[in-house]
């Protein structure tokens, strides 16, 4: 038996573009689920404009989705060297956490009409420590915005599922440590490596199967956990 058969499901990627985005897309359609993702280009979510009109080009066009996973993200890279403790918080928290309940917002109400459905709301180690400013190069300062986001996800999933579990909807918090990807420099990498117990970055194919685990194993509700290579246990 596959006990990760998403056969005829429909999954929706908020935020399908970026470093993950396409890789949930892939995880979803190799899992026999419809996937269609809604993101920039084509939505701006720090405009309410975009965040009224998505849900409903999306009910309209593909129906309402089983699976929903909100991946849409901003961060500061460390190669922006100007950046401080307190950059960009407004737009961060805009896009990682209110556009994502907005959208929710939306389309929630129609789950509970199909009968239920789980939401995957994308966490990371961030949210759960305080950015080490040792793994920085200065004069660059990781902004808290990322940080506070991620934890208000985990949040949002345990509300999600009280709220909503009577309907059969649960919402879950997967966090995750760095993943490879051209934005991250070098020497950041070689630094925060060093720190991981397993000496390694998280890989493409743990992505996948946290992501799988997430939808598909049915009781695990309001849950946030951790696939970081211990990096959080030192």
């Amino acid at each position: 038996m596959n006990l990760f058969d998403l056969t005829g499901k429909k999954g929706l990627v908020i935020g399908g573009e970026g470093n993950l985005g396409p890789i949930w897309m892939e995880t979803l359609r190799d899992a026999g689920a419809h996937a269609y993702s809604i993101g920039l280009p084509y939505f701006d979510f720090t405009k309410d404009e975009d965040l009224r009109r998505a849900p409903e080009i999306v009910l309209q066009a593909v129906g309402t989705p089983d699976i929903i996973v909100c991946n849409a993200a901003i961060d500061t890279p460390p190669t922006k060297t100007e950046a401080r403790f307190f950059t960009d918080f407004e737009r961060t928290m805009q896009v990682n956490v209110n556009a994502h309940a907005r959208l929710l917002e939306k389309f929630i109400p129609d789950m509970v009409q199909k009968g239920g459905g789980v939401v995957v709301l994308i966490g990371s180690i961030q949210g759960y420590i305080g950015a080490d400013w040792r793994n920085y190069e200065p004069p660059f300062e990781k902004p808290c915005s990322y940080n506070c986001s991620k934890a208000a996800l985990q949040q949002l999933a345990r509300s999600i599922t009280v709220q909503y579990g009577r309907f059969g909807i649960r919402a879950v918090c997967p966090g995750f440590g760095p993943y490879v990807s051209k934005k991250l420099p070098p020497e950041f990498l070689e630094k925060i490596t060093s720190k991981i117990p397993m000496g390694r970055t998280v890989s493409k194919e743990s992505l996948q199967r946290t992501l799988l685990y997430a939808v598909c194993c049915e009781d695990l509700a309001g849950e946030d956990w951790l696939c970081d290579g211990g990096y959080t246990k030192i």
